[in-house]
């Protein structure tokens, strides 16, 4: 059980509590990663109900207001200890309530909240994060300290538990995948656990029993996330490789993308090279890189690679100018047409000539790439 001073845990506290057989009066299932948010859902519809009366004792609502989550609640489960009455997509908890008043039905269930029966177990599962300056989630945050909800926060998962969930998910479909090639399809397909789960599914599909997961094949059949493709984009335009940038640039412009959201991604490459040269410069550690910059060691390696391919002082002016252009266009001072183009070829213009540049002078701390003089 939570402590009292707690409202919020994450799931393995409510999965540590669901083993041990514990049950709230209500719950509220929040946060941004849906794919464990949805299969908790049907972990406690399974521990709440059983038997042939299962589906009669289930109540969907979406966005009820209080007199109908309450008749609903009340209603005495039909030869079970207990019903389940689920709320979807409340707009007393996210976004805006439908055709009902919001702050009437929150007080009214702030005050029945204060009497919960223990017939019912009342979940409200909500799309994505709750908003937490509503009426009624500020309600059941106090029964949350009072030990009467349980408010399960399901963010993102960290990157170490993917990597043991790849992992794990292809040994069961007998394909080997190391901890490495996991950590770089995740780098690939992104952190959300939905999008991961069909990119493993399709990776083991096309390796099949026996296979093992190679670089070679993650790029046969892994999706790769917005914020990667702009990733290879900024590695190309860094290596000078200006006929393939522009290339890959014009595909995502097919697929949809606004140049100016492409020049703040790009932007934010940037800082992130200027961040990881200034600490191979300091002699920082790879490992401390990685967890200062929040990236993989071989996206840190990779990185260091190119950022000896400029000056430090270059690496510096990379964001102020994705920074300046972007405000000019914002601010009507240059057009959106040709600006990213024309910042992708001022920083290809920014590298070092190819006799010039310098290898690392001495290897940094712990085995980091080293510093390079300016």
């Amino acid at each position: 059980m939570p402590r009292k001073e707690e409202t919020a845990y994450d799931y393995r506290d409510f999965y540590r509590e669901l083993r041990a057989g514990r049950l709230y009066r209500c719950y509220v299932l929040e946060g941004e990663e849906e794919f464990v948010k949805e299969q908790a859902l049907r972990d406690l519809t399974d521990a709440v109900l059983s038997g042939p009366m299962r589906d009669m004792n289930l109540t969907r609502l979406t966005d009820p207001d209080a007199d109908r989550l309450i008749a609903a609640n009340e209603t005495l489960p039909l030869m079970s200890e207990k019903r389940l009455v689920l709320v979807k997509d409340s707009g007393m908890l996210s976004g805006k309530a439908g055709d009902y008043d919001e702050e009437t039905s929150a007080e009214a269930l702030k005050a029945y909240f204060a009497h919960l029966p223990e017939t019912s177990v009342l979940v409200f599962r909500v799309r994505g994060a709750a908003d937490q300056r509503k009426r009624l989630f500020r309600t059941l945050k106090g029964c949350a300290a009072d030990g009467v909800c349980a408010i399960v926060t399901f963010a993102r998962m960290p990157e170490s538990d993917l990597r043991k969930w790849v992992v794990k998910t292809c040994r069961e479909r007998q394909v080997t995948i190391s901890e490495d090639m996991a950590t770089r399809m995740i780098f690939r397909a992104g952190s959300s656990l939905n999008q991961l789960k069909g990119e493993t599914e399709k990776l083991c599909d096309y390796l099949g029993p026996g296979g093992t997961a190679d670089e070679e094949a993650l790029d046969a059949v892994v999706t790769r996330n917005i914020e990667y493709k702009v990733f290879d984009l900024a590695r190309t335009v860094l290596e000078g490789d200006g006929a393939r940038a522009f290339r890959m640039l014009a595909g995502l412009m097919d697929d949809g993308e606004e140049p100016l959201g492409l020049l703040a991604l790009l932007g934010g490459q940037c800082r992130q090279l200027l961040r990881v040269a200034a600490l191979t410069q300091a002699g920082e550690r790879e490992s401390g890189i990685a967890a200062a910059v929040g990236l993989p060691a071989f996206v840190v390696r990779q990185t260091q690679a190119l950022a000896r391919q400029y000056t430090l002082e270059n690496i510096a002016r990379m964001p102020e100018l994705c920074v300046r252009t972007e405000y000019e266009i914002k601010s009507g001072l240059r057009p959106e047409e040709g600006s990213l183009e024309k910042v992708m070829l001022e920083i290809m213009s920014l590298r070092r000539p190819a006799a010039g540049r310098n290898q690392p002078a001495a290897a940094g701390r712990g085995g980091g790439a080293g510093k390079w003089k300016e």
